[in-house]
């Protein structure tokens, strides 16, 4: 549709942490070449994951009487239904498979002893119809991503209580990466992208950047968040480590700081500012630029209906491409000949 020819080279493993691989894109008169450095933590992800659903219903419970306490569902019902509704649809979904588990094995056993009478085939009946309804609990779970929402949402929840150390180390390395690089290979503009829970990780990264000191123009560098859950983190009592990441940015009058997020993504907080927080002081005006991502202009009726049906799928159409086209562009806005600056700007 925008008459570019993209071509991507084969990934290579730089490092333990960092994948790579470049892009030459031609926009007819214009031949851009972007080399792409990709930060590899979904190992630290992993090793936060619950080894099953018992071991995750379990560890949820206290997470979840600690947020009720600290008032963060109060919090994130104010900043987005969707995510409000995201945030405590697993335990409620849990709680609901539970209850009408047990009733059914209630009327199961009721009607097992009256018609035959023997509590030993009622007991085995019972414990059949448990067994069944709790499989089948599971796996639509699975099939509506109930359970992946809360296993991430749980180690969200797990970084606003206090750092992850393990990450913190991640986004330093990889800052002192980008400031290496930039140094032995200057480029024109450097573009870090941050999508769902990577928009955090983004933030930290750049902060680094901040905190090296580092002698990289900051005209040259645009931090995009996408899909952001930023306030999963930065509204937790405990996150004052990750507030003060977020403060250095947003306090910094020349970052240039690009949000975007759909209003139907149910995963994105795209009706607040991502850098508003308890105890972040005044930001300079504008910081982020936000900019909505419409993805009902990005499909006919009938292909955005079904796309609505699958939330997560609908979450992750920031990075991947659309029948029609929009505004919102994601190989333009990473790949294309004008810098990001003059894509978007106030």
């Amino acid at each position: 549709m925008t008459g570019a020819d993209i071509t991507t080279q084969k990934r290579q493993r730089d490092s333990a942490i960092v994948n790579s691989w470049q892009i030459k894109a031609d926009w007819g008169n214009d031949s851009i070449t972007c080399d792409y450095r990709f930060l590899c933590w979904d190992d630290l992800i992993r090793a936060h994951w619950a080894p099953s659903l018992p071991h995750l219903i379990a560890r949820a419970i206290p997470m979840y009487g600690w947020h009720l306490r600290h008032g963060l569902f109060k919090k994130f019902r104010a900043a987005g239904r969707g995510p409000y509704l995201s945030s405590i649809l697993p335990m409620l979904y849990a709680l609901t498979c539970l209850f009408i588990s047990a009733a059914a094995v209630v009327v199961v056993a009721w009607m097992a002893q009256s018609l035959l009478g023997l509590w030993p085939v009622t007991v085995v009946l019972a414990a059949c119809a448990a067994v069944a309804l709790l499989q089948q609990a599971k796996k639509r779970g699975e099939q509506l991503n109930v359970w992946w929402i809360l296993q991430t949402y749980m180690f969200l929840a797990t970084w606003g209580r206090k750092p992850i150390p393990e990450l913190n180390e991640r986004a330093k390395a990889f800052a002192a990466l980008i400031e290496q690089e930039q140094r032995a290979d200057p480029v024109e503009e450097i573009v870090l992208v941050g999508h769902c829970v990577g928009s955090i990780v983004a933030v930290e990264i750049v902060s680094e950047l901040y905190k090296l000191g580092s002698q990289l123009p900051k005209q040259q560098l645009t931090l995009v968040t996408l899909g952001q859950c930023i306030p999963y983190v930065s509204y937790a009592h405990g996150a004052h480590h990750f507030r003060r990441a977020l403060s250095n940015i947003a306090c910094t009058a020349d970052t240039h700081w690009l949000d975007m997020g759909a209003r139907a993504d149910p995963l994105c907080f795209q009706q607040i500012n991502p850098s508003e927080a308890e105890g972040i002081p005044l930001k300079p005006p504008g910081q982020p630029l936000k900019t909505t991502v419409r993805p009902y202009l990005m499909y006919g009726a009938a292909a955005y209906n079904a796309l609505k049906k699958n939330k997560l799928r609908l979450h992750f159409q920031y990075l991947m491409s659309s029948d029609l086209l929009t505004a919102y562009d994601y190989f333009r806005l990473t790949t294309g000949p004008e810098p990001v600056r003059e894509q978007h700007h106030d």
